[in-house]
């Protein structure tokens, strides 16, 4: 009793322990998405993340959030968003846990409206902003969504995720991105090099459809992050080139992204952006190259696609095909062994006279010379009639 009882102390304060490592992540990813700005205008991800989190980390969270708002940024209106993140804790500990309640529908819906009622109470005698206010609305709502989605994921995903829940991960890690996207060393983009490494693990992990999709996504957050149109279209030709060479192993993925890049600047000719993006694209290189093989397997639970099974109406309806041509099959032999049962009671009858009459009737009834055979003759027809069946 001593020994489960010290074991299940043991797994309590294990679980207390990762839910402090869970907390405290939140927290900095709270920062890290308050921070986010599209196009240094405006910064919804902070209030999308206390709408889309799950309730016991909204705590950590909203923290996290409150505290990115507060510093100064880049982005105007720090005051309005704490106003609204304090909002959005409060709708979440209003709202049930149920569902239509607990859905990213839902979520998606209430925090696009919420983030618009609060803006234009704060900006009401300014109506030119009513523009950016609608599709700062529309960022939040759509943020919501994919990282409402990301939760969602079961924490078990050995088997693979589908390709919407790829897209979902991949759209909230650019958020992350867009948080980094200021930070610049000597012109050197640590949200560019952090989108090129995005995008090499893709590739080797979730091969085609996989970096595609990636590509796809942060060419988009590239364009919200007010970058050059030239890093857009890099990540979206890098994402489809990286997944066709995916098969060839590491090197033939850096060749891929080397290629794209070198065809891209050489048809761009703007020769200021040479320097950083060769650096950019060798620090990404560098650290795929040197990833553990434990961030390795998680990586590729990540954006390992799930594998196609049947779905159970097709197996049903495939196996109930199957079953009514066996049994059309069964009833059609059923019927010719009748009819062939039939035949032989015809024939095979134990009575020889009945069966000498028979043939005759079959045999011999259309025959002009029937009365002559069986009246005159008979005897040696039916003599005839036994030498032809010893024969057979």
């Amino acid at each position: 009793m001593k020994r489960i009882l010290r074991f299940s102390a043991i797994r309590q304060s294990q679980s207390i322990s990762k839910d402090i490592v869970y907390n405290f992540v939140l927290f900095l990813v709270g920062v890290l998405f308050s921070r986010a700005s599209v196009l240094s205008l405006n910064s919804p991800f902070g209030i999308a993340l206390i709408f889309a989190t799950p309730k016991k980390y909204l705590f950590s969270v909203f923290l996290g959030v409150f505290a990115g708002y507060l510093f100064p940024s880049s982005f105007a209106s720090g005051f309005a968003y704490m106003a609204l993140a304090v909002g959005a804790l409060a709708i979440r500990l209003i709202l049930p846990s149920q569902k239509p309640f607990n859905t990213a529908w839902f979520y998606m819906t209430v925090s696009g409206f919420s983030a618009a009622a609060c803006l234009i109470a704060v900006n009401i005698n300014d109506l030119s902003v009513m523009p950016l206010i609608v599709a700062e609305s529309f960022l939040c709502s759509g943020g919501t969504y994919f990282i409402a989605k990301t939760f969602k994921i079961d924490s078990d995903f050995n088997s693979g995720l589908e390709n919407f829940e790829i897209a979902a991960v991949c759209f909230t890690f650019g958020i992350g991105i867009l948080s980094f996207d200021k930070i610049e060393v000597k012109s050197v983009n640590l949200g560019v090099a952090l989108s090129v490494l995005l995008i090499l693990s893709a590739a080797k992990f979730g091969g085609v459809s996989t970096c595609a999709i990636a590509g796809c996504v942060l060419s988009l957050i590239s364009f919200l992050s007010g970058q050059a149109l030239f890093y857009s279209v890099l990540f979206a030709f890098c994402g489809l080139f990286c997944g066709l060479f995916s098969h060839l192993g590491k090197f033939g993925i850096l060749a891929g992204v080397a290629s794209v890049a070198f065809v891209s600047l050489a048809i761009y000719g703007d020769t200021t952006i040479i320097a950083p993006l060769i650096i950019e694209c060798a620090v990404s290189f560098g650290v795929f190259l040197l990833t553990p093989k434990s961030v390795e397997n998680y990586l590729a639970q990540i954006f390992l696609g799930k594998a196609k099974t049947p779905s159970y109406f097709g197996v049903k309806n495939a196996l109930s095909l199957r079953l009514q041509f066996t049994s059309q099959a069964l009833k059609s032999i059923s019927d010719t062994v009748d009819r062939v049962s039939d035949q032989l009671t015809k024939i095979n009858t134990p009575d020889f006279d009945m069966l000498l009459l028979e043939i005759e009737k079959e045999v011999c009834g259309d025959c002009s010379m029937c009365v002559h055979c069986w009246e005159t003759e008979k005897n040696q027809t039916v003599e005839q009639i036994l030498k032809i069946a010893h024969d057979n």
